[in-house]
């Protein structure tokens, strides 16, 4: 398991736009008629607190998902 702040590291890109291809990735699951528990399962959203001690938004990844 894994977490988009890890992956957004190791890919040099952004967080936001990290999170932004994740939800996009749910969207796609859904319309092929992938359920949604499935795509919930594998892209767990949670949070976390950042540098400036606010709460922010992010995706745990199982190895399935990424």
């Amino acid at each position: 398991m894994t977490d988009s702040l890890q992956v957004a590291s190791e890919l040099a890109k952004g967080h936001k736009t990290i999170m932004r291809d994740i939800r996009a990735l749910i969207e796609k699951l859904k319309s092929e008629n992938v359920t949604k528990e499935i795509a919930q399962y594998n892209f767990v959203l949670c949070t976390y607190i950042n540098s400036k001690n606010r709460e922010m938004a992010m995706h745990l990844i199982t190895k399935e998902g990424f």
